[in-house]
Parts: structure tokens; sequence; C-alpha cells
């Protein structure tokens, strides 16, 4: 028995409906070196464990993630090593504080990510929280920016009434609180009616989960809707819609998690239809994906991010942790999200160095590699 204490990754080889049925604990000998003259190598101190990273896993993401593959969107860590161009093209150090956006690689002790996207994390910012802004709350800020015709930081919602579908998960609570912030009139959130008194004492204005239950609440009225569910193909939303108001989709889970669906390029047949319609067919709606935007604008993510980091800096956002979590734990946490039966009230976030006990055996495909057993 061993209190772990070196390279330790969650890594799955295949895609697969179950996290706990795909994913191993793998120990490495070695420490990472740098991939590229301009990576370099950050000792994680935490993660999201997020439904994005079940999605990746069920092989069901918009984009074919090479595999072997590790969970976790988002890192927050401090700089160990650097390639040796570096220090001419970044002013990163070993010893840096930073936050990155990297698809997958973040549920792991440590991680190789190019230096160029990486962001500085203010002295002062609680890890947990910290990287809750990174792919969270950027998605919210970043919808939200659509929602206001504006990508300047101070600019308000000042006479705007948003929706957002979801608002009892991570992305739907960063909503409220930004949308608050930023002045709006009011914040409608669809969720089950146990979330119901939490979303009121964020300041936000209930509603059912069903859409033929909201509907006629809000019919007509908003001027933005944020619609990561997609219950309808966007019909709803789009209805909820006032004359000039702009529907943002940023998500489709209801599709992506419904059964006996005829796979299309990678996604349920459903999901890529009510893609190419929101894209194609529906007026004032705007598709946004976070990875998506990230590789095309990374001057404008990493710039929004610094902003996020000083609101969080500032406590004038909070982000809600709902559990910390070690990396024995992850493949739980991933079923209990996709179940509907994680912690309310936040974000998971995984801490990679978190102890726990384990056993090793050599199971895996190198000499320098073991398959970790947790011990509970």
């Amino acid at each position: 028995n061993k209190t772990d204490n070196t390279n330790i990754s969650l890594i799955y080889a295949t895609h697969g409906p179950q996290a706990s049925g795909v994913l191993n604990l793998v120990l490495r000998e070695n420490l990472p070196v740098p991939k590229l003259p301009t990576d370099v190598i950050v000792q994680v101190e935490a993660a999201t464990v997020s439904l994005q990273d079940c999605i990746i896993r069920r092989g069901v993401w918009h984009q074919k993630v090479p595999l072997p593959a590790t969970p976790g969107f988002d890192v927050v860590g401090t700089i160990i090593q650097v390639g040796e161009e570096v220090p001419d093209v970044s002013p990163f150090k070993v010893g840096d504080r930073v936050a990155a956006l990297v698809r997958t690689g973040g549920n792991a002790r440590y991680i190789n990510i190019a230096s160029s996207s990486l962001v500085k994390v203010p002295d002062g910012i609680d890890t947990a929280q910290a990287v809750c802004v990174v792919s969270t709350y950027m998605t919210a800020f970043q919808a939200l920016d659509l929602a206001r015709g504006s990508s300047e930081k101070e600019s308000s919602l000042e006479g705007k009434k948003i929706l957002v579908t979801g608002g009892n998960g991570p992305v739907g609570r960063a909503v409220i609180q930004l949308a608050r912030l930023m002045k709006a009139d009011a914040v409608y959130a669809t969720a089950y009616g146990r979330d119901h008194s939490d979303l009121e004492t964020m300041g936000a204005v209930a509603l059912p989960f069903a859409s033929e239950e909201w509907l006629p609440k809000v019919q007509g009225r908003m001027d933005a809707v944020i619609d990561g569910v997609c219950v309808d193909n966007y019909v709803s939303s789009h209805a909820a819609l006032n004359a000039q108001g702009q529907l943002i989709c940023i998500g489709m889970t209801s599709l992506l998690y419904s059964k006996g669906s005829v796979v299309m390029c990678g996604l349920p047949a459903s999901a890529r239809w009510a893609s190419i319609k929101s894209k194609c067919f529906m007026s004032r709606t705007t598709t946004y994906e976070l990875w998506d935007s990230f590789c095309q604008e990374p001057e404008l993510f990493k710039s929004d991010l610094e902003y996020l980091f000083g609101l969080v800096k500032a406590r004038t956002i909070k982000p809600a942790v709902s559990k910390l979590i070690a990396l024995s734990e992850v493949a739980d946490a991933q079923d209990r999200i996709e179940s509907g039966t994680s912690p309310p009230g936040g974000q998971i976030v995984c801490l990679p160095w978190k102890k726990f006990v384990y056993v090793t055996s050599k199971k895996h495909k190198t000499d320098t590699e073991s398959v970790v057993t947790p011990k509970y």
C-alpha cells in the first residue's frame, strides 16, 4: 500500500457510456518534459470535473479527440519546467501560478501546455475558485457578451431580460451571477423544483424545467435566451424571444443523452440536426462553443479570463464549489453528473494532489507505467 506522492494521471483508451468502466488511474515513474521548445510543464493544483468531460469521454463531442485521453477541460497550477525557447516568446517562468483551457489533460498531476495558452493567476485567489472561472464562468461571460452585443468588459445588460435554461447547473449559476452583475433587469432560470429556492436566493426568477410549463410565462418577452439544454431543438427558447431578442445556443445536453439515436459524424443525428438548424435556419440565433471560441480568438479569451480573475480577486463574484475531490473520485463524480445525483450548488473540482491510498500493478503498456487501484 502507498500514499500517493508522484506522477498519476487519469486515462481512458476507449470511449464509453460509464466513466467507471473506462477510466483508469496510471502511475508513471518519470516526470514529463516539454514536448516543444515553447511548451511548459505545469504541476496541476486544480481542474474541474464537468459534463463537458463526460461528453468527450462518451465520444459524442463535436470534435474527435485522440485516444488515449485524460479528462479535465481546464487547469490551474504552477510551472515547474519551461522549454528552451519559452524565455524568448513568453513572459512565463518557473514558479508562476497559471491557468489554461486545455480541452483534455486536467485530471492529472502534471500537464504539458503551450506557453501561448497561459494566463497568470493573481495572488490571493483560491485555487478551486480560480479553475471554475477558466471554463464555467468564461462560457457564461462570453455568452452574455453575445447577449449584450459587445465584448467591452464594462458594458451592461441594463433594461434587458435574460433567460437561461438549466439554471441549476454550474454554467447556469454563473450566467445568473454575471447577468445580475451586468445589471440585467431580470434573470429567469429553468430548473427542477428542488433547485428553485436556491436560484431565487441568487436573485433569479425560477421557472419549471419543462418547456411546456415555462414558455407560457415568458413567451415573446426575453431579450436574450442562453440555452445549453435544447429540449425541443431550441424551438421554445426561440419563441421566448421578443422581436429583437437573441438566442445563444451553448449546448444540447438533452439530445446528446437521448437513447437510441442514430450517430452521424460523431453526434447523435438529432443533435446534428439541431446544430444545423440553429446555425442555418433560425433567425437571431448564435451558436457558441468555448473551445472553438478559444481557438478562434485566443487573445480575447485570455483578456476575458484576466478580467474575470480580477472580479474574483475583488470578491465581486464568488464561484461556488460543490465538492473537492481526489483523482480517485473522478470516475464516480462523472457518473453522478450524468445520472443527476452530483452535489448541488456549484462546480466539482478535482485536486490532483489530494491524498488517497492505493496499490499498483504492472498491467499497463510499458515498464514505466503501472495501473493504480484506490483502496477504500
